[in-house]
């Protein structure tokens, strides 16, 4: 009974996951509108978007290479397959021994598949962008790497559902699990840190050149990644807690789906929200503060080591 519920919150998880994450982005455009004193859009316009750029042409300029053409598929794909991989607060019967290392492969991956796929347009807007967008990936992505490092030194293993359940709450996880929610603000693209779409200096950056579908796929890859790196850093951060107090039985396994759902939609608003009240900062700045962000993940990574 318990092995179809974990089978059932799985897909489930993973379903609410790719529709949830542009309404999300929806009730995000909404808050900001309300703080800037406007109306704003619908919750729903985020889908309404995706689906109104589905039926147009994607246009392809001359300069642009296959990679420019098959990046936004790939990435989104890269994604969509990133979903039921992560844990939904039961066992992740789809989950296997090696996961979390493919987890940590498909989200560096599909941020640097579409940046090279907006490189290869051959725009010279987009190649600023690109070369902004690959400083901070890198900056980034050393933060996840050393984060997930933590996770797997402390526990072992190289699954996602044995580092939860074979972690209580350690203060290694937790810098871990802090650090990777920052780094996923950063990646995320927002304010202060929009510094590869940069409108007024760049022109939308990586996706000045994409239109209809390509530029679909694009903002869909763009939007799930943010939902998929968000519910990472909770499975690391929150999910051996919420393991711990509601345990493995059914309701318990019910009540920790509910809340890590919940807890992830939460922080994506309140990201929003933050959003709204920043500035853009320099790309140096933005490369510092990601720099010295690097402190969290090692110390978490050193208290592992030694077993805390």
């Amino acid at each position: 009974m318990l092995s179809i519920l974990y089978v059932i919150l799985t897909i489930l998880g993973s379903i609410i996951g790719f529709t949830v994450a542009p309404l999300v982005d929806g009730i995000e455009r909404k808050i900001r509108a309300k703080i800037q004193n406007r109306i704003g859009p619908p919750l729903i316009q985020t889908w309404l978007d995706i689906a109104k750029l589905l039926r147009k042409e994607s246009l392809i300029p001359r300069t642009a290479k296959a990679l420019f053409i098959i990046a936004p598929a790939i990435a989104l794909a890269m994604n969509i397959a990133a979903l039921p991989l992560l844990y939904y607060g039961a066992p992740n019967v789809l989950g296997f021994y090696g996961d979390i290392i493919l987890i940590l492969y498909l989200v560096v991956g599909s941020s640097l598949i579409l940046s090279l796929g907006a490189a290869a347009s051959g725009n010279p807007y987009a190649t600023i962008g690109f070369s902004r967008k690959i400083s901070l990936l890198i900056a980034c992505e050393l933060v996840v790497a050393l984060s997930i490092a933590t996770a797997i030194l402390k526990t072992g293993s190289l699954s996602l559902t044995e580092v939860i359940l074979r972690t209580g709450i350690a203060p290694s996880m937790i810098i871990a699990g802090i650090a990777l929610l920052i780094v996923t603000y950063i990646e995320s693209l927002r304010l202060p840190f929009e510094l590869t779409e940069a409108k007024p200096e760049i022109m939308g950056g990586i996706f000045v050149e994409y239109s209809g579908r390509l530029l679909a796929f694009a903002e869909l890859s763009h939007i799930l990644h943010r939902f998929v790196m968000t519910l990472l850093s909770l499975d690391i951060l929150i999910a051996p807690l919420l393991k711990l107090v509601f345990g493995v039985s059914i309701m318990g396994v019910l009540m920790s789906f509910i809340i890590l759902m919940l807890i992830s939609i939460l922080v994506l608003i309140v990201y929003g929200a933050i959003e709204s009240l920043c500035g853009r900062t320099r790309i140096d700045r933005a490369l510092i503060f990601t720099a010295r962000l690097m402190i969290l993940p090692i110390i978490s990574l050193i208290l592992a080591s030694i077993g805390v």
